[in-house]
């Protein structure tokens, strides 16, 4: 899991990864708490970046509960990512460093 603390690059130059690592990473984080969110974590695995978020049941609602998930690993999703959102990839791609960590 990445560490929150600036962009995604510096992320990546601080674990040592590459950018391409750095946002599969991400995805995978993702993918975890999206699976969480929807009940069926035995899935976070075999989600990609263009996986729906409709197809998992994640709803508005959903989307607050991922979210929340998110924070507790030190990462938060913008409010406007909350809204404008439909995949996976879309939520790793909008990821920010939680403020205070």
């Amino acid at each position: 899991m990445l560490t929150p603390g600036g962009s995604p690059q510096s992320a990546a130059r601080q674990v040592g990864l590459s950018e391409g690592a750095a946002a599969a990473e991400r995805i995978s984080l993702v993918a975890e708490a999206v699976a969480r969110a929807a009940g069926e974590a035995d899935r976070a695995e075999r989600l990609r970046s263009d996986t729906p978020l409709a197809v998992l049941g994640i709803d508005s609602l959903g989307l607050l509960c991922v979210a929340d998930l998110l924070e507790e690993s030190g990462w938060r999703l913008p409010d406007d990512a909350l809204r404008t959102t439909s995949t996976v990839g879309d939520l790793a791609d909008a990821l920010a460093p939680a403020e205070g960590r």
